[in-house]
């Protein structure tokens, strides 16, 4: 007998909290005594505020097809949400940046195929633990790389991954034509003698993916809580993965997760997906809101 989607849908979401409870992982997770230390609610028209948003520029990580701008066409503030939009047409940027490799190139040819945008609080705001949430929808397109992250405050001035980088909510891929995600949580940082932690990286550590039901056809909240003890990742109150620090002092001797992270919001495009086509676009990131808490004991 055939089950339907939405079936294996919640049998994929038992599955994966009856994981969690097995593993250790408690399933619910209290809200304590947060207070609110700064947010953006998107209550307004036209670009992201620049006293709390700067712009990644250009070509910049991972080989990734995008070429990152500041237009509104690829980035804007309407209707209550933030928009970071992909699109498919030749886009000029005359000035390519690549912080991972330091270098910038200022060429009047440049022209790219496609275009979208990241967004980030460098040289606004950095935190030293707290809780950083967002509440958001994904877009449904193969292809599309939406992600909620930060990096650490010293960089490109400490080099990846020795910055250090916490992913909260980094969608790669959809299960098997299924409106559900994969939202995978993980922490990168440079272990010593390169010591592979996951099996594929060397700065992968603890690595987990957790399926989302309807994470591109309606909004979830996606959450990191940053203590001096451990990292805990919640999506929608439930705890998803948690990383002990002591277990990252143990095998490097400078844990970046006890030095202030500065948080981004891009909308990345993975041309290896099996499923992407130029058929997708326009793809849209929307954003709801973000917001940074913090209390004794993790902040404050």
């Amino acid at each position: 007998m055939r089950t339907s989607r939405i079936a294996r849908g919640q049998t994929a979401t038992v599955l994966a909290l009856i994981l969690l409870m097995l593993s250790g992982l408690s399933p619910q997770v209290r809200a304590d005594d947060w207070k609110l230390v700064w947010s953006d609610e998107f209550k307004y028209n036209g670009p992201p505020d620049p006293k709390k948003w700067d712009y990644e520029r250009g070509m910049v990580r991972n080989g990734e097809s995008q070429c990152y701008t500041r237009s509104p066409r690829n980035v804007r503030v309407e209707n209550g949400h933030l928009v970071l939009e992909a699109l498919k047409g030749k886009v000029f940027n005359g000035e390519v940046f690549n912080p991972f490799r330091k270098t910038k190139t200022l060429d009047s040819s440049v022209t790219h195929d496609y275009s979208s945008a990241s967004i980030c609080t460098k040289g606004r705001e950095s935190w030293l633990y707290g809780k950083f949430e967002v509440r958001a929808k994904l877009p449904d397109q193969a292809g599309t790389w939406p992600a909620f992250w930060t990096l650490g405050a010293d960089f490109p001035g400490v080099p990846w991954p020795v910055c250090g980088e916490i992913d909260i909510m980094e969608r790669m891929w959809q299960w098997n034509g299924d409106p559900m995600s994969g939202i995978m949580t993980v922490l990168h940082f440079k272990p010593l003698r390169h010591l592979n932690l996951s099996g594929t990286s060397n700065s992968l550590f603890r690595f987990r993916v957790t399926p989302v039901q309807g994470a591109t056809t309606g909004f979830h909240v996606y959450a990191m809580e940053w203590y001096p003890d451990r990292i805990d990742f919640i999506i929608d109150g439930l705890l998803a993965n948690r990383i002990f620090l002591a277990d990252i002092d143990n095998i490097t001797t400078d844990n970046p997760f006890r030095k202030p992270q500065y948080i981004l919001l891009n909308l990345a495009l993975n041309r290896r997906n099996r499923g992407f086509r130029d058929a997708v676009f326009p793809a849209q990131f929307l954003v709801d809101y973000v917001r940074v808490y913090q209390k004794k004991g993790a902040g404050l």
